[in-house]
């Protein structure tokens, strides 16, 4: 089954960018693992004398976890405009 179709030959996504799970309560999950780990590598980050590619996977985490929680909000504020519309 496939999520996208052609239009004046440019492949074109039937879903919006923002739908990275099926289900809100799924990126709102994932969103917050990620962050969960984010912080926990911040936190036992050594900040003296750190390497550069130390800094690599909380980083990674960090985006990874914005990423999901803007999805889950974004579905939200799509859903509410959804059910408010006439």
């Amino acid at each position: 089954m496939s999520t996208a179709c052609t239009r004046e030959g440019v492949l074109v996504s039937e879903k919006p960018w923002w739908h990275t799970t099926k289900t809100r309560k799924q990126s709102l999950l994932l969103g917050l693992t990620w962050s969960l780990l984010a912080v926990a590598h911040w936190a036992l980050l050594d900040y003296r004398g750190t390497a550069t590619w130390r800094l690599l996977p909380p980083i990674g985490f960090s985006v990874l976890g914005l990423v999901y929680i803007t999805s889950w909000v974004m579905r939200g504020r799509h859903e509410r405009s959804s059910n408010t519309s006439p």
